[in-house]
């Protein structure tokens, strides 16, 4: 029963009646800086309305192996409560050298005892002089090659059930 990082454990089984569901979100970072710098970047989420922080989940960290290459990256498959999410900003995880709030939020639901595709979050960071760093997040559906990750680390849950709910927004 092995989980994969802030992840549900491969044998898994989605009660159709729980309150909570799955999402299913790849993330990569193209970090266009340069430099020996170490830290670990993550993408913030926070429950629509109320604002309240919901978590994150990484795009980069050293002592994870990542899932793509080139941009470097995670699949993630994990759950969350029902409701209304949205990702609000990036953070330096460990010095909060950057912390950036997005322009425009990232949007995305999730339904009960159901198993969303978010899409891929390809995020590319730029230096435009020391210490001033730009970002932009593209969203892309990945849902082929998603749904092979999909299928090849879920035992109980094939891709046949996702759910194409792409951020927005």
């Amino acid at each position: 029963m092995r989980q994969h990082e802030s992840g549900v454990s491969s044998d898994y089984r989605l009660d159709t009646q729980s309150d909570k569901g799955l999402v299913v979100l790849a993330v990569r970072l193209d970090n266009r800086c340069g430099g020996s710098r170490m830290s670990t970047f993550q993408l913030e989420y926070r429950k629509s309305g109320t604002g309240e922080y919901a978590g994150f989940f990484l795009l980069n960290n050293m002592l994870i192996r990542n899932d793509f290459k080139d941009p470097a990256g995670f699949f993630y498959v994990r759950e969350l409560p029902a409701g209304q999410y949205q990702f609000t900003g990036i953070s330096d995880a460990a010095s909060r050298w950057l912390d950036s709030i997005l322009k425009q939020p990232i949007k995305f639901d999730v339904a009960g005892g159901k198993t969303h595709y978010l899409g891929e979050a390809s995020v590319t960071f730029e230096c435009k002089k020391p210490r001033v760093l730009t970002h932009t997040i593209a969203i892309n559906d990945e849902r082929k090659r998603d749904g092979e990750l999909f299928d090849a680390r879920m035992k109980n849950i094939t891709s046949k059930v996702l759910i194409s709910s792409i951020m927005h927004r």
